[in-house]
């Protein structure tokens, strides 16, 4: 999780601040007892049995410039961790972003596999309705296929009903076109 994360790195550059601070409190005891009375030396103050405390000059210098890259370490490591927090803190938001993109795909996907399901869903009812038609026109057809020869049949004596017709006709103008002769004839 990214807070952990964050936690985790924030807790490990204190650690190492609060070391770098006791080792350097540690080496500026040691130099402050190594220091003998000489050349630049100068008294601070007055001990506790009432002995004067003397420190060098140079041991001053060198603890202030120990300070100063302590604080800049401290500051630098303080960089560090605001850098590291807005990191944390844009990489929340860039993931939650995918997820959301993610989260309304699916939500396109549920969508579409709906519209698919209520048009599956139509076409099936349309399938059951033309199967039932079929199975009618089927049973329709079984009972007019006996009389499927007789219909053959009336068509075939329709036919030669209509040659009969047409030769009957055919001779009724011959007769007519006799009796205009015989007329005009006469």
């Amino acid at each position: 999780c990214v807070c952990c994360v964050y936690e985790c790195v924030y807790a490990c550059l204190h650690a190492e601040t609060r070391g770098e601070q006791e080792r350097l409190t540690e080496k500026q005891t040691r130099e402050g007892e190594g220091e003998g009375e000489g050349e630049g030396e100068l008294v601070i103050g007055f001990g506790e049995r009432g002995g004067s405390t003397h420190t060098s000059t140079r041991a001053i210098n060198k603890m202030a410039e120990e300070q100063q890259h302590a604080a800049k370490v401290t500051a630098n490591r303080d960089t560090v961790v605001d850098v590291t927090a807005e990191m944390f803190t844009n990489l929340s938001a860039y993931l939650q972003g995918e997820l959301k993109a993610n989260n309304l795909d699916y939500q396109l996907l549920e969508e579409m596999n709906r519209a698919t399901a209520e048009k599956y869903s139509a076409m099936a009812t349309s399938t059951v309705q033309l199967s039932t038609f079929m199975a009618d026109l089927e049973e329709k057809y079984k009972a007019f296929a006996p009389l499927l020869p007789q219909i053959d049949a009336v068509e075939a004596g329709a036919v030669e009903l209509e040659k009969l017709v047409l030769q009957l006709d055919e001779y009724t103008r011959r007769l007519e076109d006799r009796f205009k002769q015989l007329e005009v004839n006469k």
